[in-house]
């Protein structure tokens, strides 16, 4: 997140948006393993925890 900043400020304004959007992959990527393994556990009530946990970081990575 900085370093995209850092990089359009230098006046490479595709450079800053290439890396957020390789941000945003990698962070959905991650979620996506987790949330298709937030189902293996012995309680299962932490599961709707777990996905809820994900889907607020997945909003909030995606609105900065």
């Amino acid at each position: 997140m900085i370093a995209a900043e850092l990089i359009r400020d230098a006046g490479y304004w595709g450079g800053g948006n290439l890396l957020d959007v390789a941000r945003l992959l990698v962070y959905f990527s991650w979620a996506r393993l987790a949330w298709r393994c937030s189902r293996n556990v012995e309680n299962h009530r932490w599961t709707p925890v777990a996905r809820f946990a994900l889907g607020a970081g997945f909003v909030s990575m995606a609105m900065f």
